[in-house]
């Protein structure tokens, strides 16, 4: 059985990774400036709402909807939605919409919603020790790819 060392700065950008978009719409929300494109902006915050239902469909929705109508899941095909797509159009329309409520505020919708988005993998994946801490090795191991040297 492996033991893991946890490790902070695994764990810290992931941390960082997770909140910053989310930081960065709620700091856009309260500041006093224009939107600099603000057409461009609610465009990419539409988009990553779609996004956001989208991924949310396929990952809550649609096997509910299949173990109703076919009894049980055993014959259900996962799908996945386009992971990482909605993170980039909500940062996007919040960096085009500084400023703008209706951008940041849509954004912020978006990155909560959107299953497939960053926050949300860090958040599916934290427990997850092989993922983000480092494996100690156990007294008596060899390092390396485990092969000895022989004595010739």
């Amino acid at each position: 059985m492996s033991r893991y060392k946890t490790s902070i700065i695994k764990r810290g950008i992931g941390v960082l990774l997770a909140l910053s978009p989310f930081a960065l719409a709620i700091i856009s929300l309260f500041a006093q400036s224009e939107p600099f494109l603000a057409t461009i902006s609610i465009i990419a915050a539409f988009l990553a709402l779609a996004f956001a239902v989208l991924n949310s469909w396929l990952s809550f929705l649609r096997p509910v909807l299949w173990e109703r109508r076919h009894g049980n899941i055993d014959d259900y095909k996962f799908v996945s939605g386009l992971p990482g797509v909605g993170t980039f159009l909500a940062i996007l329309a919040t960096v085009t919409g500084f400023g703008g409520t209706a951008p940041s505020t849509i954004a912020l919708i978006a990155l909560a919603l959107d299953t497939g988005s960053v926050p949300w993998f860090v958040f599916a994946t934290w427990r997850d020790k092989s993922m983000w801490d480092t494996e100690e090795q156990q007294q008596g191991e060899q390092g390396g790819d485990g092969d000895a040297e022989e004595a010739v």
